[in-house]
C-alpha cells in the first residue's frame, strides 16, 4: 500500500533483515526489505505468538491432566502423534505456515501440558521450574553468542547436526512403535528410561540437550539468510515454527535429564 507520508517512507521504516540490525532497530546498517518478504522482525513475532498458543494450550491440557488423570495419555500421545503430523506436512508445504504452525503449537501445548505435569508428579515441581529456566537461559545464551558472532556452523557441521538429530528421532520414533507393541529393544531402552538409567543414559540426553541447542543456532542461521535472500512472507511462520520445534525438543531434553540426574542420586 503507497502512502505520502514520509514518517513510512524511506529506509528508516525499513524492516531489519539481521539480528544485528533488528536488535539496532534498523536504520542505515540495516538491509532493505522488499515488501511481501521474510524479516527477522516478523519471524520473531510469529515466534512470540506460536509460544504464547503453547503455553497456554500446556496450562490447559495441564489443568485437564490434573483434574482427569485418566486423559492424560490420551492428551500426550494425541498431542505427540498430531504434531509429528503437522511437523511432516509442514515440511513439504512451507506455505501453509501461517494457518498449520498455530494449530503444530496447540498440539504441543496438548503434548506438553501432561508430560510436564507427570514429571511435576513424580519428581516435583522444581523440576520444570528448573528445566523452563534452562530451556530459555540457553536460548538467550546462545541468541547473544549468535548476534556477537561467536557461534556460527559452517555447512559440514550443518550436515552433521542434520544427521545425528535425524538419527535421534529416528530412534525416538521407533522406540515408541515397538513399545506400543510391547517390545523392548536392550540397551537401547536403556537410552529412554529415567528411573536407573546410568551414565551410559545420562549421557545420552546430555547429548540430545546439547543437539537441540546447536539446532537453535541453525534456525537463527536459517532466519537470518532467508531474510537476506528476500523468502516469502510466510517463511516467517516457517521460520518461527523451526525455532519452536528445537525450544519445545530443548525443553523435553532438560527436563528428562534432571529427572535422570535426581533419580541417579
Amino acid at each position: 500500500m503507497r502512502t505520502s507520508n514520509p514518517v513510512f517512507a524511506g529506509d528508516a521504516f525499513r524492516k531489519p533483515q539481521t539480528w544485528a540490525d533488528f536488535e539496532r532497530g534498523g536504520g542505515p546498517a540495516a538491509a532493505v526489505a522488499r515488501p511481501g518478504t521474510m524479516t527477522v522482525g516478523g519471524t520473531v513475532n510469529a515466534t512470540l505468538i506460536l509460544l504464547g498458543l503453547t503455553i497456554a494450550a500446556t496450562a490447559v491440557s495441564w489443568v485437564v491432566a490434573a483434574q482427569n488423570p485418566h486423559l492424560i495419555y490420551p492428551f500426550w500421545i494425541g498431542g505427540a502423534l498430531a504434531g509429528v503430523a503437522l511437523g511432516f506436512f509442514l515440511r513439504f508445504s512451507p506455505r501453509a505456515a501461517v494457518a498449520v504452525a498455530p494449530l503444530y503449537a496447540v498440539c504441543e501445548g496438548a503434548f506438553l501440558g501432561p508430560f510436564s505435569y507427570v514429571f511435576a508428579r513424580w519428581m516435583g515441581p522444581e523440576v520444570i521450574v528448573q528445566g523452563v529456566a534452562i530451556t530459555f537461559g540457553v536460548l538467550l545464551t546462545l541468541l547473544i553468542g549468535y548476534r556477537a558472532g561467536l557461534i556460527r556452523i559452517g555447512s559440514l557441521g550443518q550436515r552433521m547436526i542434520i544427521a545425528a538429530t535425524g538419527g535421534v528421532m529416528f530412534m525416538y520414533l521407533a522406540v515408541f512403535v515397538l513399545n506400543l507393541l510391547g517390545v523392548q529393544v536392550p540397551y537401547v531402552h536403556q537410552f529412554l528410561r529415567i528411573e536407573n538409567a546410568g551414565w551410559l543414559g545420562i549421557g545420552f540426553t546430555a547429548l540430545c540437550v546439547v543437539l537441540a541447542s546447536l539446532n537453535l543456532v541453525l534456525d537463527f542461521q536459517f532466519i537470518e539468510e532467508g531474510a537476506r535472500q528476500g523468502l516469502p512472507r510466510y517463511m516467517n511462520w516457517y521460520g518461527a515454527y523451526g525455532l519452536l520445534v528445537s525450544l519445545v525438543w530443548l525443553y523435553i531434553e532438560v527436563v528428562r535429564l534432571l529427572a535422570k540426574l535426581r533419580s541417579n542420586d
